[in-house]
């Protein structure tokens, strides 16, 4: 199924090897629908993209890095802005975790992110889901996720890049509440990617 073309999505792109040491790169990514101003430069796409995606390598581990994104303005299926980084030009940093108290999961163990954006036709509450891996449990522990520090993912709701963009239902385009992390973690499968460079 295709994203929805209403509103200018980015699509960030990470690579985490599978195995700590030599394993294979998996491009694992994290989309998002923006509101607000069209960005209409690719230095102003550059930011808005970098970001978005400081809060996720604020959760992942030094082994995975920020690898480049894809930008498409609204009603688009084509991207317009585009680039691309080295493995570890931007790595993970697990800063969005508080204390030492923590062990890095597995690359298909993620945290769950969360933000409401209204009811749908049904009456049921509608969310906004971003997965996202190579995360924290705390230490000696299995399936929690390690304690939080502050809101990494406040940018999300109030404002990213030059233009204070910020993410929205791609359908609707309702604005999202603050962003909140799941305690437990979750399983998500990932196919396999390429080989590390040597």
């Amino acid at each position: 199924m295709s994203d929805p073309t209403t509103y200018q999505r980015i699509t960030l792109k990470f690579q985490t090897p599978y195995a700590r040491e030599g394993g294979d790169y998996k491009e694992w990514t994290v989309k998002f629908a923006l509101s607000g101003e069209s960005l209409s430069s690719q230095s102003d796409a550059d930011a808005t993209a970098l970001a978005l995606a400081d809060p996720v390598l604020s959760l992942a581990s030094g082994a995975t890095s920020y690898t480049g994104y894809l930008h498409y303005a609204a009603g688009s299926d084509v991207n317009d802005f585009q680039n691309t980084y080295a493995i570890g030009t931007y790595p993970g940093t697990f800063d969005g975790y508080t204390g030492a108290d923590k062990d890095p999961c597995q690359l298909e163990v993620c945290v769950l992110a969360r933000a409401y954006v209204g009811i749908n036709s049904k009456g049921r509450a509608k969310y906004l889901f971003k997965h996202i891996h190579d995360c924290a449990q705390v230490a000696g522990s299995s399936g929690v996720t390690a304690a939080i520090e502050g809101t990494p993912l406040a940018a999300w709701s109030t404002g990213v890049g030059p233009h204070d963009l910020v993410t929205v239902d791609p359908t609707t385009g309702t604005a999202s509440d603050a962003w909140t992390i799941h305690t437990a973690l979750y399983t998500r499968q990932l196919r396999r990617g390429q080989k590390s460079p040597s």
